[in-house]
């Protein structure tokens, strides 16, 4: 490409805000949705979902690219590109300075993204004509997170009762869709639910479900409130002591409310931090487990 041009995408461009935002300011996490199907029929939507890339057996390694959304390079990877979403110093996608954290892994801000592929037929007071329109459903799956508590997952929810969906996907499509981290929907009797409530995180990732980001970043807002009335008070191993002592009954709290399995967490500040007027708070969740199946 020429000098000072980089590769764009907007999936990036929103996890990275997500990201930046989320670490300097308040969490955040982002939906996004996808290019529509050219049209609906069969061989237009197969189309647009496409085929997984072809690996080596062995080495795991993809021998031949994929098409269509299962064969998007960011979401199953490519001959010449690993799927995922990274953090880079110059936060360009293209930068080949991709940060680490703490632990010297590679930051994936695909944790703060979903990615929702189904376009609803929608029914409300923007339908001009009574017969609906179509429209990505990310804006809807979106409101519908907001309306859930952080340990209850989209998962199965009922999306709306104002939309249906302009096809069905057998449930093959549907998990090889889910496969590479997509979020769909589907027809029940009671309506049309999410599918899968995943992150575009890698496989590698912790943050793979949108439970766990949500519930670690619940812990993380109360860690914050309890310890804001600390700042501008002495540096003491007694004060110290009395953060980690209302940080515990916090994420106890969240703990017995069935947000938290198990939890563990630190205060320190080296002599240095001190000095600066540093302290550091450490924390080992282990989010509730979502029900995802029942055989």
């Amino acid at each position: 490409k020429p000098d000072g041009f980089h590769e764009d995408n907007f999936a990036h461009k929103l996890a990275n805000f997500c990201y930046q935002l989320s670490t300097n300011d308040n969490n955040a996490i982002g939906v996004i949705g996808v290019k529509p199907f050219a049209s609906r029929a069969l061989v237009d939507v197969s189309t647009w979902i496409g085929k997984l890339p072809t690996s080596d057996t062995v080495t795991g390694e993809i021998t031949v690219d994929g098409s269509g959304l299962l064969g998007n390079k960011f979401m199953a990877g490519s001959v010449d590109t690993a799927a995922g979403f990274f953090a880079t110093a110059s936060q360009f996608l293209d930068d080949d300075e991709i940060l680490l954290d703490r632990n010297e892994k590679q930051i994936d801000i695909g944790k703060y993204l979903s990615i929702v592929v189904s376009w609803p037929v929608f029914f409300n007071s923007f339908d001009a004509n009574g017969f609906g329109y179509i429209a990505s459903g990310a804006a809807i799956y979106g409101g519908l997170i907001s309306t859930l508590q952080s340990k209850s997952a989209p998962t199965n929810k009922v999306v709306s009762k104002f939309i249906q969906l302009p096809f069905r996907l057998s449930n093959t499509k549907l998990d090889r869709l889910a496969s590479v981290k997509y979020v769909t929907f589907q027809t029940k009797d009671r309506g049309v639910v999410v599918v899968t409530a995943d992150t575009a995180a890698t496989s590698a990732s912790d943050y793979q479900r949108l439970t766990t980001v949500r519930i670690v970043f619940d812990a993380i807002d109360n860690v914050r409130r309890v310890a804001d009335p600390y700042i501008g008070e002495a540096q003491t191993a007694a004060q110290r002591a009395a953060l980690k002592s209302q940080i515990d009954r916090e994420l106890s709290t969240m703990q017995k409310t069935g947000f938290l399995r198990r939890f563990n967490s630190s205060v320190t500040a080296t002599p240095n931090q001190q000095i600066r007027g540093e302290m550091q708070v450490e924390l080992n969740l282990v989010p509730a487990f979502e029900t995802r199946h029942i055989p």
